[in-house]
């Protein structure tokens, strides 16, 4: 399908100033001279985004020929441990951060154009004479991020400061002149990520032009019927993959919502407001008559999360009605009138009800599926009074065969529905399980992926441990619940 774009939109995007702050960050190691075949692993502190800069000088002997050093950047322990593990999914292996780099003279300043994401370089002395050593002298990056400012951490007990802080730093590092997915992978601005990124800013640096940025960006770039994309490149140009999403466009409403709520830009929304309406009447027409979604490849990717084993049709159902709903409150906020979306809401959550089994308490799906996604939209979607929605979550949990959350996004939804319901114990339970164990593993920011069952799972395949993003913006969320909820 063939892409448009909203030449006015674009402009007001790349018109939108987003400033990016730029510090020196020197990183700590053992700086000794190093022969042939030997590495040193050079430290940041913490999660960096940015470019490097290393200086050689000589060691001992006599400079008679060039060296090779292999260089391995690394946003984790786990991610450098596994530098020597082969590749064989079907992602670019160009994603992975290393580089070969031959050097002609001493001292010299190697200057890296590309930018990284890492806490960890290695720097391995793959070749050179037998005539010479090599001392690195200095490890350091440009660090740069849009968020400005300093936002203290919040918490009650340490598990919960370090939540906190680690959820400031994924967002930090994702944070570019757009809100970035994975800063280390992929570097694109995708709307799922956008929208639980600007929920943690607004409670935290308040860079309320970015989001407006972003925003604008998707309104512009769009397919040939209007229906917004999953994802955006935004360099060397602004430019679209080939695809349509179901669930992403979507959630356009709810982030044009959010935005107006927190910003307060009431232009800004009324000129995108025609963009947001337009998403839920394309999506639209791939329900039937009586107003249930139709299984139809025409529909496009249903994300929700990487599990295969849920029933997208059932989930897109009830992301359809938590649009909805979230349009209405966008069309009242601003004074705009839609006639037809009381009507459109009541048609679209009487076919998600149908879902419901009184029996078993919860949102079953085709086969007699009951995953946690399903219901946790469900839930959010409220079709059911507040009572039954939290009696749902609860007697999910009693499901042990229940298809659980695979990835932060996903678990980002499921604690945001507890909340919804009241279930605040246990939505902070979760959180301080879940990501607290991604503490334990040593996170300095939060995953892409995370199973505290195996903690090698990757959606890449083989070896995908280093195609992983380890800094990702959708699972930040933390930081936006301690603050919201209190909690």
């Amino acid at each position: 399908m063939g892409e448009r774009m909203n030449e006015l939109f674009l402009a007001k995007a790349i018109k939108t100033e987003v400033r990016c702050k730029r510090e020196t960050i020197k990183a700590r190691g053992d700086f000794s001279a190093l022969q042939k075949g030997e590495e040193r692993v050079f430290d940041f502190g913490n999660h960096f985004v940015g470019n490097i800069k290393i200086r050689f000088s000589l060691g001992k002997g006599c400079f008679d020929a060039p060296f090779t050093v292999d260089l391995f950047f690394a946003e984790n322990k786990r991610e450098l441990a596994a530098k020597n593990m082969q590749y064989t999914g079907g992602m670019s292996e160009a994603w992975i951060q290393k580089e070969r780099v031959r050097i002609h003279e001493l001292p010299f300043v190697l200057e890296l154009p590309t930018r990284y994401a890492c806490r960890f370089v290695c720097v391995e002395l793959s070749a050179v004479s037998t005539e010479y050593s090599v001392c690195v002298n200095e490890v350091e990056m440009e660090e740069r991020t849009s968020a400005f400012g300093e936002v203290d951490c919040v918490g009650n007990t340490p598990l919960e400061k370090r939540i906190d802080e680690v959820s400031l730093r994924t967002l930090r590092s994702c944070m570019q002149e757009v809100f970035e997915d994975g800063p280390k992978r992929d570097r694109r601005l995708w709307l799922g990520d956008l929208r639980l990124e600007a929920l943690v800013n607004y409670e935290t640096y308040c860079n309320y032009e970015l989001v407006k940025k972003c925003l604008y960006l998707f309104a512009a770039m769009t397919n040939e019927r209007g229906l917004c994309k999953g994802c955006i490149f935004t360099t060397p140009s602004v430019y679209v993959p080939q695809g349509d999403m179901f669930d992403y466009p979507l959630l356009f409403i709810s982030a044009l919502l959010e935005y107006y709520e927190n910003a307060k830009d009431e232009q800004t929304a009324k000129e995108l407001f025609p963009t947001a309406v337009k998403q839920l009447q394309l999506i639209a027409d791939f329900f039937d008559q009586d107003g249930k979604l139709k299984e139809n490849e025409n529909v496009g990717w249903v994300h929700i999360d990487w599990s295969e084993e849920i029933d997208r049709v059932a989930c897109g159902q009830a992301v359809y009605v938590y649009a909805a709903k979230a349009l209405k409150k966008l069309s009242v906020a601003l004074g705009e009138t839609l006639r037809w979306i009381d009507e459109e809401i009541e048609q679209k959550s009487a076919a998600l009800q149908a879902y419901y089994d009184e029996e078993r308490g919860v949102f079953v799906g085709k086969g007699g599926r009951i995953s946690y996604a399903q219901n946790v939209w469900s839930v959010l979607a409220g079709v059911l009074t507040v009572e039954k929605r939290a009696a749902v979550l609860q007697r999910l949990a009693t499901y042990e065969n229940a298809v659980k959350p695979t990835s932060p996004y996903m678990y980002h939804y499921y604690v945001q529905a507890l909340c919804d319901c009241g279930l605040f114990s246990t939505a902070k339970e979760t959180i301080l399980w879940y990501w607290g164990k991604m503490v334990e593993d040593g996170a300095d920011t939060f995953y892409e992926v995370f199973n505290p069952d195996n903690l090698q799972e990757s959606p890449y395949g083989q070896g995908g441990a280093l195609l992983n993003s380890y800094c990702h913006a959708w699972s930040c969320t933390p930081a936006y619940f301690f603050r919201k909820y209190a909690l």
